[in-house]
Formats: C-alpha cells, structure tokens, sequence
C-alpha cells in the first residue's frame, strides 16, 4: 500500500511547480515554513519572468516594490514585460517618473540580462500627449535596451509612437550588441496612424543596421524598395520569414516584382506572410501589393463585416490572388470570424485557377 510523503520530502521540481503558481506575497509566505521552502524561494527560474504595470493608483508603489525586485532578482530575469496603463494629464508625470526609476535600476546592473522585451501596445498616440512625460519614458526605454547585451525578441506592436520617438527606439536597438543579437521584432503599428516611416532617412537608416533578425513583423506600408534592399543585403543569411500587415490603401507605395525577386534571390530562406482584415476594402483596391515575384508562402484574410462594396471588392482581390499565386493556394487562408467561406468566393478561386 502506497505511502503519502512528508511535505518535507518534497522533491525540488515539485516545489519549484508549486511556487510558479503563486503570488509574490504566497511565495514569501512560503519561504518562512522551512530552510528547505526558503532555499526554493531564491530559484533562479522562479523569477525568470515578470510583468510590471504602472498603474494609474500607485505608479510610485510599483516602481519601489519593483526596484526592489531588480535589487534581489534582476540577475535572474530573462523575459520583462511592460504596462504603463493609460495615463491621464493628473498621473502622467507620476507613471513616467515610475518607469524612468525603474528602467534606470535596470540599466546600472551589468548582472541582467533580458533575453525578451515586451512594451505591452503603449498606445502612445491616444494617450501620451504629454510632451515632458513622453521624452522622460521614451528616454528610459532607449538607455535601458542599449545596456542589454543578449536581447533577441522585442514585442513593440501597437506603441503607435510619433516618428521620432520610434526612430529613438529602433536606433538604441541597433547601436548597443542589440543589434547583432536581436532575431525577432514585433512592429506592427509600431507608429502613428498617419505616418509613412520609410520616407525618413533615421528609418532607413535604423532598420539597414539589424545584423541577425529572423523574424520580422511589421506594416506594409513602412517598407519601400530601399528599405527592403537594405534589409536584404544585411539580412540575406538569416531572415526566415516577413509577416506584413496590410492595413489600409497603400497606392504610391507599391513594391514592385522585380524588388521582391532580388529579394527572394538574396534572401532564399525568407517567406512573406500577409495578413489583412475587409474591412480595409471598403474603397480601397488592395491588389496592387499582391505582385509576381513576390515570396508569398501564406496569406490570411479575416472578414468582420459584409456590405455590396466589401464582397465586389473582396471577390476581385481573391480571383487577382488565385491567378498570381495559384501554385500556393494551399497556403491562403481565408478566415471568416461572421459566416462561413461563401461557395461564391471559393467559385472565384476555382475561376482563377482555371485562367
């Protein structure tokens, strides 16, 4: 007959298991049972991760709790996420003071070594409107990353950064060993709605310094010939795959095929992913990006609306794809989060192939 085991017999990975799903307070709690509990307290992978939110309550609490952390901690950290809640003109200061101690801490240790950074959608361009308190954040971030060393994944989707605090971001990524460590970057809608990045030189010249990234994912609309060009000449042994975000009229702003297949050619490993929603078919026509030539290896349609224009619109867009890239209909998704995929969309398809 199986005997139950003493608390004390615990082996380690089951403690290690237990304390995973605790809180910071359990955990303590936790520790003072025994010298045992207390020696599983101190295990590096415990504190592996963690996620820090700058309230609009008590920014200043958190930055004190989290120094702390840092203090205790910071060499064990390999994943740091980041929330700076949505700050109003009554706390802004006091959430950019918050974060700028914090990140400071960060930055005078040589002991961590954050191995994924992720800025959870700072939604700048609804909330930071404040001049002095943007610059004190955006400032921190930026001598905070240039100080990591082994930095290889940075979540920056949805910051919706002005121009220039975006090209202040992406130049501290390349100046420090980022730049030659960083193999994954999550830029969508990385800037403001409005802004057309490739036609500022800081951006060009930002992104043709990445020396390693694998994977890239980023708007349609921040690329042109030359960025793609300069990506290709740095990146061609290490790019595996481009995941574009199609997300509104992109005219005057079209890759054409012959880019796309120097592409292809320097870079023989990379695919492009393109992703987009109907609802940017409303008045726009968005075969223009969809060129031969280009490396495309999957192509994801969401439908959240229906109307007379959208289906017109969206009926021409797959007949345009079926014809150029008939060969990889297999990878071409179409997901419908309304109705299922209408036998008219799929007769489109079938016609194109035909052609």
């Amino acid at each position: 007959m199986a005997t139950s085991a003493a608390w004390e017999e615990l082996p380690d990975i089951a403690l290690i298991s237990i304390y995973s799903k605790l809180s910071d307070a359990n955990k303590l709690n936790a520790a003072c049972t025994c010298k045992n509990w207390q020696r599983i307290f101190s295990t590096p992978k415990l504190w592996r991760y963690r996620r820090v939110v700058f309230n609009t309550q008590n920014a200043e609490t958190t930055a004190d709790r989290e120094t702390k952390f840092i203090d205790q901690f910071g060499h064990c950290l390999y994943k740091l996420s980041l929330n700076f809640g949505q700050p109003n003109f009554k706390n802004c200061m006091a959430i950019s003071k918050a974060g700028d101690l914090f990140m400071q801490r960060i930055s005078l240790r040589n002991d961590i070594h954050i191995r994924e950074l992720d800025l959870e959608a700072l939604h700048m361009e609804q909330y930071w409107h404040f001049i002095l308190s943007r610059n004190r954040l955006v400032g921190a971030l930026c001598r905070m990353v240039r100080r990591q060393r082994f930095l290889h994944t940075v979540y920056m989707a949805g910051s919706r950064m002005r121009l220039i605090d975006g090209c202040r971001l992406l130049e501290a990524l390349t100046k420090g060993a980022t730049g030659s460590t960083i193999e994954t970057i999550f830029m969508e809608d990385f800037f403001e709605t409005t802004i057309s990045p490739y036609r500022n030189p800081r951006f060009v010249k930002a992104m043709s310094r990445f020396l390693s990234i694998k994977h890239l994912h980023i708007n349609y609309r921040y690329l042109n010939a030359v960025v793609l060009r300069n990506m290709s000449n740095r990146l061609g042994h290490s790019l595996e795959n481009i995941s574009l975000i199609l997300d509104g009229d992109v005219r005057g702003n079209e890759i054409r095929g012959e880019v796309w297949r120097e592409f292809a050619s320097k870079c023989p490993m990379a695919e492009v992913g393109i992703y987009l929603c109907t609802t940017i078919l409303r008045g726009n026509d968005m075969r223009t990006p969809f060129v031969d030539g280009m490396p495309i290896s999957n192509i994801y349609l969401t439908s959240w609306s229906r109307n007379d224009e959208t289906e017109h619109r969206l009926g021409l867009l797959l007949r345009h794809i079926a014809v150029h890239y008939k060969h990889k209909l297999g990878n071409c998704i179409v997901y419908d989060e309304l109705y299922m995929l209408e036998l008219k969309y799929m007769s489109c398809l079938k016609k194109g192939t035909r052609k």
